[in-house]
């Protein structure tokens, strides 16, 4: 049952050693700070809302027909915040040009129509006209653009899932304004007095190129006595194009007129001349109005060039330049220029000699490579077929990352990994640096000098030689590539040690106290020896305390009782064993001599430590070792 005891008490303890060494370290390898843990965000599914692109239509047509005119073109400057799927972006984009193109022309037909209106009350019956046919013209670029708008446009965005019904409201307003306009223009056409003078005029083409020549046709009458008019010849007779002056023909003989004038450039899709004849005091007319002739605009025979810019960094402006020309080399002045570049678009235009310039800046997320830069002619209303692009060379600055590491490592302890981060010479300060290792991964942050320190927890359990550890940093400056390197890094691991050994240490004891291990007898008999040589030194230390010269024969009788014990069972005592310790292990091996052999020690402490010694305790002792040589004498069992 003692036995037994000991056994459970025993390896309760080695139990608990070796749970604490494996706890121990399990705590070192995973304490790294919170701050060092990766956490993904929540996936975001974007939701796209077309009733809102119909709100925003009808806001900016309430705005129009309210005449808020700088309202309508704030709102639709904001259009890119507008949440809308790319399915239907393309058709938004056209709504929106339409709705632009209304907005700047109802404002227009107003001002030309209060012009007008001020000049007839004066009678300026000349400018009058012209500010009326001006008026009347944008009023029909604005009912012609929303016509589009309502009766093609929105069928295609109700197509596409866009509720147009929700902005029904805001076109029958937009609606109701423009014919107002139409009205307001009939109504002052009557208030213009009635001509003596009848000018018709004709062309037999359909279009003009944009800053080409138009053959004009005409015929100049004048009433006579309430009847029919003959020709009138010799007069002046101007033509505009738009509301803008152009040139002018002289009536011949039979009031009729012919010829060639070149139209200013103009960049609209369409084209209304008409033509004046000033009021003349001489044959008592009040002058005369054409009727108008519309044209469409023509831009087919362009041509756009672009410069070829230089390699750029991401978040950089680069300068985009070229020049606009007709195709017989004649510059286009004010010309409008579309620059798009990474689906973006920008608005430029030409100056006197064709040239335009403008900047345009990478995005931030740009990887390297080699992308298109488009230039395009872009008239009001349309796309003219003028397109050119060049390229530009995306780069990013390498970065230099310079990492290092302890030779030798130790499994359960921190590594520190250290390094610099720079670009272009320069110490890169922010850079996000991230450590992958079969362990986790650690992160940390470049300081002001580039410097990089983060701290590597090897766990406990970590038992190989060497690890590859890869080093990421990726820099705050979105111009400069993200680096990493590989780090091979030496590792040991004290269990290698402390385990072997403690087994082994602890398989011997465990074989000796249960008495499997023994010493061969002539391992005994030396260990006796020795044994007995190192106890001569306490003889002789004893016997000169006790100034006893005759009783040094009582340690005899020890030495070879223990001697016996050692041959006998192949104890392996030690020289800091006790007495007491020498008894208990004679005694766990034989019971029955272990009686007598505990009389002999009795013996023996009363000589060494007693104040008094009765020397016939000697001879007792004598008889007991005569007795154990009987007893123990023979072979071991």
């Amino acid at each position: 049952m003692k036995r037994t005891n000991q056994l459970i008490v025993e390896s309760a303890a080695i139990g608990g050693l070796l749970l604490m060494i494996v706890l121990g370290g399990a705590v070192t390898g995973l304490s790294s700070p919170s701050a060092w843990t990766l956490k993904n965000p929540d996936n975001v599914t974007p939701a796209h809302d077309l009733g809102t692109l119909a709100i925003y239509y009808n806001t900016t047509l309430a705005d129009i027909a309210g005449q808020n005119f700088g309202n309508a073109s704030s709102m639709l400057e904001t259009f890119s915040f507008v949440n809308i799927p790319t399915s239907v972006n393309q058709t938004a984009l056209v709504a929106n040009s339409q709705l632009a193109l209304v907005n700047a022309s109802i404002p227009k037909a107003l001002s030309e129509f209060d012009n007008a209106t001020q000049l007839i009350a004066t009678k300026e019956y000349v400018n009058a006209t012209l500010s009326v046919t001006a008026g009347c013209l944008q009023a029909g670029d604005a009912q012609g653009n929303f016509t589009r708008f309502s009766g093609t446009t929105t069928p295609s965005l109700a197509k596409r899932g866009v509720p147009v019904a929700q902005y029904s409201k805001g076109t029958a307003s937009v609606n109701g304004e423009i014919s107002s306009l139409i009205s307001r223009c009939n109504y002052l056409k009557g208030q213009l007095p009635g001509h003596s003078l009848h000018l018709a005029i004709s062309s037999p083409q359909k279009s003009i190129l944009t800053g080409g020549p138009v053959e004009l046709l005409g015929n100049l009458t004048q009433a006579v006595g309430g009847g029919g008019g003959g020709g009138l010849a010799s007069q002046g007779v101007l033509f505009y194009l738009n509301g803008t002056y152009f040139g002018s023909l002289v009536t011949g003989q039979d009031g009729g007129l012919s010829g060639t004038l070149t139209i200013p450039f103009v960049y609209k899709p369409m084209g209304v001349v008409n033509a004046l004849v000033l009021n003349n005091a001489t044959i008592g007319s009040g002058g005369a109005a054409s009727n108008d002739l519309s044209f469409t605009i023509l831009f087919n025979s362009t041509s756009i060039v672009v410069g070829d810019p230089p390699a750029v960094l991401p978040t950089f402006s680069f300068p985009v330049s070229g020049n606009l020309t007709t195709t017989s080399g004649v510059p286009l002045p004010n010309a409008p220029v579309k620059i798009t570049f990474f689906g973006q678009s920008s608005m430029t235009t030409t100056d006197a000699k064709g040239v335009f310039a403008s900047r345009v800046t990478v995005p931030a997320n740009a990887s390297d490579g080699v992308y298109d830069v488009y230039a395009a002619f872009s008239p009001s209303g349309v796309f003219g077929p003028s397109v050119n692009f060049t390229s530009v060379q995306v780069v990013h600055l390498p970065l230099d990352l310079k990492v290092g590491a302890p030779s030798l490592s130790f499994a359960g302890f921190s590594l520190p990994i250290s390094g610099v981060v720079s670009a272009n010479g320069s110490a890169l300060a922010g850079a996000a640096v991230t450590v992958s290792t079969p362990w986790g991964a650690f992160q940390g942050r470049s300081g002001s000098a580039g410097d990089v320190s983060v701290r590597v927890n090897v766990p406990i359990w970590e038992f190989a030689f060497s690890k590859q550890i890869t080093v990421t940093a990726a820099p705050g400056q979105p111009y400069v590539a993200q680096g990493s390197v590989q780090v091979k890094v030496g590792l040991f691991n004290v269990l290698f040690v402390v385990l072997p050994s403690l087994g082994v240490g602890l398989t011997t004891y465990e074989l000796k106290s249960l008495g499997l291990l023994r010493m061969s007898r002539k391992d005994a008999e030396d260990a006796g020896m020795a044994a007995f040589r190192a106890k001569e030194q306490l003889e002789s230390v004893a016997a000169t305390e006790r100034q006893r010269a005759g009783s040094t024969g009582m340690l005899s009788v020890f030495y070879e009782a223990e001697a016996l014990a050692q041959r006998r069972f192949g104890i392996n005592f030690r020289e800091s064993d006790t007495l007491r310790e020498i008894l208990d292990k004679v005694w766990k091996e034989d019971a029955k001599g272990g009686e007598i052999f505990a009389s002999i020690v009795s013996a023996t402490e009363d000589f060494l430590y007693a104040p008094k010694f009765d020397e016939r305790r000697v001879g007792e002792a004598e008889r007991e070792l005569a007795e154990l040589r009987k007893a123990w004498g023979g072979a071991n069992p």
